[in-house]
């Protein structure tokens, strides 16, 4: 059964399959994008947010947007597994700071996730935030994407980040924490 949730401050708010849901809001006057579980009370009368889950920037955002086809490129593989082809079992695109979509053939799962650098290895290692999305439903929630980056103009705006004038040169690009949040170890992985 699906509850529609209606928070104060939420700007939009569409459930997308399960228990979660796409919303936007502000937080310190940006604007935020946010793939979040929710969990009812008890009773079932009301919806509130769980951890689990994203939030993006309006410029992770641009970046999720800008390799969006690569994602559902994969996707569309792993749901037809067309032609025989072989397609490597993960496959990870960076979407900024330590947050990586990962599709993962053997879970059929696109997953938007938190990554961190453990102290003493040149390993990047996956943490307990994100959320993971349904092959079948990535693709509505694409279209969701799609409608609120047309709906809202900070999100329709924003440029990904190694578009701005301090990339101009290697030592921009590399000191953005957006960009190598790892430093040199950052992968950034695109097919």
């Amino acid at each position: 059964m699906e509850t529609e949730v209606h928070r104060q401050g939420d700007l939009y708010s569409k459930h997308v399959g399960g228990e979660k849901y796409l919303i936007v809001n502000t937080y310190r006057g940006q604007i935020r994008v946010h793939v979040r579980q929710f969990a009812s009370r008890e009773n079932g009368s009301k919806m509130y947010p769980t951890k689990v889950g994203v939030a993006m920037s309006a410029v992770r955002f641009a970046n999720l947007m800008e390799k969006e086809h690569w994602i559902t490129g994969r996707v569309e593989a792993d749901l037809t597994e067309e032609n025989g082809e072989h397609v490597s079992d993960t496959t990870m695109w960076h979407i900024g700071g330590g947050l990586y979509a990962v599709v993962n053939k053997e879970f059929k799962l696109v997953h938007l996730r938190q990554y961190w650098n453990p102290p003493g290895t040149s390993d990047i290692c996956p943490t307990k935030v994100g959320v993971a999305i349904k092959l079948d439903q990535w693709y509505a929630l694409v279209e969701d994407f799609k409608q609120i980056r047309e709906r809202f103009q900070e999100l329709k705006d924003a440029k990904v980040c190694y578009q701005s004038d301090d990339h101009a040169n290697q030592m921009g690009y590399m000191e953005c924490l957006e960009c190598t949040p790892f430093g040199e170890l950052s992968p950034n992985i695109t097919e």
